[in-house]
């Protein structure tokens, strides 16, 4: 099981992606397992994702547009697979010790 895992649901997100897979990168304990969730998108999206190997996102594009709701719905299909589903958006950014606190660091 993996133990934290990072869902980005993403539609044109090409704005403010990079800022956030930089706020992952800067982690001082990085999730084990990212995963953006494409809806699509028309822009530059899937390009930021890939440039940011270091941190090794799964990129899953679906075949239609789902609709924002549903897309985030597809989050939950991971929730099973891990002891800390972490939602994020394509414009959040998180603190650098995010994931050390979440599973139990001081």
């Amino acid at each position: 099981m993996t133990r934290t895992t990072t869902i980005i649901p993403a539609y044109n997100g090409e704005e403010t992606i990079a800022e956030t897979l930089q706020s992952l990168k800067n982690q001082t304990h990085k999730p084990d397992r990212i995963v953006v969730l494409d809806n699509c998108s028309t822009d530059r999206t899937e390009s930021i994702v890939r440039s940011f190997s270091s941190l090794n996102c799964e990129w899953i594009q679906h075949e239609k547009n789902l609709g924002a709701l549903e897309n985030h719905n597809q989050v939950l299909r991971f929730s099973e697979s891990t002891d800390f589903l972490h939602f994020l958006h394509p414009d959040d950014l998180i603190e650098p010790d995010l994931y050390h606190m979440m599973i139990g660091g001081r």
